[in-house]
């Protein structure tokens, strides 16, 4: 199915998809595209992105893995993604993913528009609904369900801490409040000078 929108005095065509709802009721949405190589249509992908509120999906050509996502500002959230930096940097799957099967295995289909103010209830919809394999978090904007690992459990527990099951002596806290009232203000990268 096809519908025409009005954009900027001409008329373009793209292609659209029903979307069912809660109800089982189904509503027409022009914001539905689907992006088959994410590597060559990268161009297309983030022009169609440039701010749109949405929701939308990875899914691997390879092994059907899929992951949900959602974005005040498609663009940028898509910009992201294509900063390898910044896969490196975070621990996510989709972004191992990604790096490991590369741009050109994944197509990404924009789901849904939507108003800020919906969009944590439609990705939630769409997270309860498909069910995809690379979110580990099963909760909208929310780190409920994540589990850290005993590696970074090691490294944030308690016996980790050089003071663990000590304290400062009375000593030792009259000398640092006398240091704290005693040192100059912070300049704050001002470039003024203290006196």
């Amino acid at each position: 199915m096809y519908i025409y929108i009005k954009m900027k005095t001409k008329l373009t065509k793209r292609n659209t998809r029903s979307i069912s709802t809660a109800t089982g009721a189904t509503t027409p949405s022009t914001c539905v595209k689907v992006f088959n190589n994410t590597d060559t249509q990268r161009l297309e992908l983030l022009d169609f992105g440039r701010g749109l509120t949405a929701i939308y999906m990875w899914t691997n050509k390879l092994n059907g893995k899929r992951y949900v996502g959602s974005a005040k500002n498609l663009r940028l959230r898509l910009l992201q993604y294509y900063s390898i930096g910044h896969l490196l940097r975070e621990n996510m799957l989709i972004y191992k993913a990604l790096l490991k099967y590369g741009y050109s295995a994944f197509s990404l289909t924009v789901l849904e528009c939507c108003k800020l103010e919906d969009l944590i209830q439609r990705e939630q919809h769409y997270l309860d609904t498909l069910c995809p394999e690379y979110n580990i978090l099963t909760v909208a904007y929310s780190s409920l369900g994540y589990k850290h690992t005993e590696e970074t459990l090691a490294k944030i527990s308690q016996e980790n801490n050089h003071m663990f099951g000590m304290s400062h002596t009375e000593e030792a806290r009259a000398k640092m409040t006398t240091a704290k009232f005693l040192s100059p203000a912070p300049n704050r990268g001002r470039g003024k000078s203290i006196v």
